[in-house]
């Protein structure tokens, strides 16, 4: 019978404890607070303490309160721990708060930054906690402020501190290390063919591509070795989608244990060798035939190679205009690039006749000219491009009833130009800008047959042309591919301005002309001629449905201040295109379409303004 009594001994015992834990609560809860105590503080005093704890003395004792109370304590920042004593006082309660202080800091340093200095980390500090009990309240804010301060500039960070270490509560060495992301690996992902055998099963995979893999590298800001930033690789992203080469492009971002960051660029490509043969229609050479072979990406080495011919059916000299063109964008390491062009081709200067009574060829100018370019951009490591261009123009073969100067010679011009640009994309911009300022000298010789006054002189060609963008809509993607996407469904206001000048005395085909579907919209092409010259444009785009935008636009301008032979103030030059030697500004109001295509945005534009209303159709936005 031993065992049975035992047993209900225990059960006994355990249900006396039970309820005494039940009744515990209940009787705490009649109890009052006689006496709060802090112990365990040294260097705080003792009201800062108080001043946070809530429970008074004469309250109920509430467990809740006094966990409340404690965490409060914990709140100031100076104490690793608090714990919650309760002591019997006469018939009340003594309330016992005992803390467990962080010591005082005798020594701090701050290790592993290589972006910043010690003293450019140390003035992001509030609290530098040297000589001071530290205070972990104080530590966290001023870690988020580290690292707000690498993030801001899109760097990622991982701070590392010694505070559970002896070093620090026994002595007060306080060492906190920056680790910085950097990135480990760059790898180019291309989609893979798989090719079987007669029986279904994969012999192997290629990779479907032209473009090489250090075309893509070669672009990109972050290397192996490079701290990574999330703001580069978004702009890496844009570089690359702006080559024009790329169906689609998406950055697949690893980090390791280590820290080290792996970037595969995942990327599809798209056409961009052209063969073209039709017919079309040109405000200035009315139809024309042309045949164009081009490749944006020639051999995968992001070269551009052009051959272009073309034939007009009116007012032509009866031969095609040929034009050639290479673009070398890495002619050396350091991005230095080149452009060869080479051309025998017509330049129609105006979209209607120049005379009043129109006969179709008989009335039409043109030039043939003979020549190239070569440009350099970024030639020893310089932010600006120069060039070299040869012209040998030839209007001899105007037709009769054009009473126009006849003016034959040659031009060679160097021209140096800078250009700034912060666009996010290229083909459709939702904020940043672009602006470019160039100038050129030249010498024009012409034959002396040409009757002119002059038939040798040196000029000096002065350009700016600066654009905004700015969207009116937020974009709330962060990241690529997903912002690009959905920038294409933004409302933009673009603003253009564009101003130049010549200094010196240049033959009629070097002014500057304005007028047409690339400057003043409503009018005929090159209406207006000068030696000074001014384009403001405003266009609010706004996407309608998927790769169709509507435009509505101002533009306003003029180019005027020419040599006083080409105004026309002799009667026998019957044109009926008025010229003026001052400012006499002009506008137009319209709306347009932009289709997108594989070979850029189609324009079509209707502009109306003092001589009425016309019709424009071009390839790209006006700018």
């Amino acid at each position: 019978m031993t065992f049975p009594i035992r047993g209900a001994c225990r059960f006994g015992l355990w249900l006396l404890v039970a309820l005494a834990i039940t009744l515990t609560p209940a009787l705490a809860q009649a109890l009052r607070v006689a006496e709060i105590d802090i112990r365990g503080n040294q260097k705080i005093n003792r009201e800062s303490i108080v001043a946070v704890v809530t429970t008074k003395v004469g309250d109920e004792v509430s467990l809740e309160r006094l966990e409340a109370d404690r965490v409060h304590i914990l709140g100031l920042g100076y104490f690793r721990d608090v714990a919650v004593l309760r002591q019997p006082a006469g018939t009340g309660v003594r309330v016992v708060f005992v803390v467990s202080e962080y010591p005082e800091v005798k020594e701090f340093t701050i290790t592993g930054s290589s972006l910043y200095k010690d003293e450019q980390l140390r003035a992001t500090l509030k609290d530098t906690t040297v000589g001071k009990v530290f205070n972990r309240v104080n530590w966290e804010s001023d870690l988020n402020a580290l690292g707000k301060l690498y993030s801001d500039k899109g760097y990622q960070v991982r701070f590392i501190h010694n505070l559970d270490q002896p070093d620090f509560l026994d002595r007060g060495i306080l060492r906190l290390e920056v680790q910085e992301l950097k990135v480990g690996t760059v790898k180019i992902k291309w989609p893979v063919r798989e090719i079987k055998d007669k029986q279904g099963n994969v012999v192997k995979t290629e990779e479907q591509h032209k473009t090489k893999d250090y075309v893509v590298k070669r672009e990109l800001s972050l290397q192996p070795g490079a701290l990574y930033n999330v703001q580069q690789l978004q702009k890496d992203f844009r570089t690359l989608n702006n080559l024009g080469f790329f169906e689609t492009i998406n950055p697949v971002v690893e980090v390791a244990e280590n820290l080290t960051v792996a970037i595969t660029w995942e990327i599809t490509e798209k056409r961009t060798g052209q063969v073209s043969v039709g017919a079309g229609y040109s405000p200035r050479q009315r139809l024309i035939g042309r045949a164009e072979l081009s490749d944006q990406n020639f051999r995968g080495k992001a070269q551009g190679v052009s051959i272009s011919g073309e034939m007009g059916t009116f007012g032509t000299d009866g031969k095609p205009s040929v034009e050639l063109r290479f673009f070398e964008p890495w002619l050396t390491k350091d991005k230095t690039s080149m452009t060869i062009e080479l051309y025998d081709k017509l330049v129609y200067r105006f979209s209607r006749d120049l005379v009043d009574n129109q006969n179709n060829n008989q009335d039409r100018y043109f030039e043939r000219r003979l020549g190239g370019q070569l440009s350099f951009g970024r030639p020893f490591k310089w932010p600006v491009t120069v060039g070299l261009r040869f012209d040998a123009v030839d209007t001899r073969n105007l037709g009769s009833k054009v009473d126009f100067p006849r003016q034959d010679g040659t031009v060679i011009a160097g021209n140096i130009s800078r250009s700034w640009r912060s666009t996010d994309y290229t083909n459709n911009p939702t904020k940043g800008g672009f602006t470019r300022i160039s100038t050129e000298v030249g010498h024009a010789s012409l034959d002396k047959a040409s009757g002119e006054t002059f038939t040798s002189s040196f000029f000096n060609k002065y350009i700016v042309d600066t654009r905004r963008y700015i969207g009116l809509k937020k974009i709330k993607a962060t990241k690529e591919p997903e912002r690009e996407q959905e920038s294409q469904k933004v409302p933009v206001l673009a603003l253009r301005l564009m101003a130049g000048h010549v200094v010196g005395d240049v033959p009629f085909f070097e002014q500057f002309f304005v007028g047409g579907a690339e400057t003043i919209r409503g009018y005929y092409e090159d209406r207006f001629w000068g030696n000074t010259m001014f384009v403001g444009s405003v266009e609010y785009r706004r996407p309608i449905m998927n790769r169709i935008v509507g435009v509505l636009f101002v533009d306003v301008g003029d180019a005027f201040n020419s040599n006083s032979a080409f105004r026309f103030t002799n009667p026998k030059l019957r044109t009926s295109f008025e010229q003026h030697a001052n400012i006499r500004p002009v506008g137009s109001v319209g709306v347009g379409l932009r289709v997108a295509t594989p070979i850029g945005p189609i324009r079509f534009d209707f502009g109306y303004g003092e001589e009425g209303g016309r019709t424009h159709f071009s390839i790209g936005h006006a700018f």
